[in-house]
């Protein structure tokens, strides 16, 4: 995927950690790594927690690419989103039976 049309390539620091690119990388490390203890445990509800916060991060996500005109990346997210509504629904079920 190419970025080079993309406004913020071209801003200071936008490609450095201390820009958009590292609160990126920090929030889904942070993200990932939590999905791990919850995958290691094996627990639904940890699980479940988990994954309506990828849900409102990818939303986010969304509207911030619709908003800047990023089509092709404001797509993939919603392809995300998909994804963790069907976690959700089944994560829900498991924490409802107990």
């Amino acid at each position: 995927m190419q970025f080079g049309d993309w406004e913020a390539v071209g801003a200071a620091g936008a490609l450095s950690l201390g820009g958009p690119l590292g609160a990126y990388a920090g929030r889904n490390l942070a993200i990932g790594l939590t999905m791990g203890v919850a995958l290691l445990r094996r627990a639904p509800a940890m699980l479940l927690t988990v994954f309506i916060l990828r849900f409102f991060t990818e939303t986010f996500d969304v509207i911030n690419n619709l908003s800047t005109g990023n089509l092709p990346i404001a797509s993939f997210s919603m392809v995300f989103l998909v994804i963790d509504l069907l976690a959700i629904r089944a994560l829900w079920a498991l924490h409802k039976q107990g």
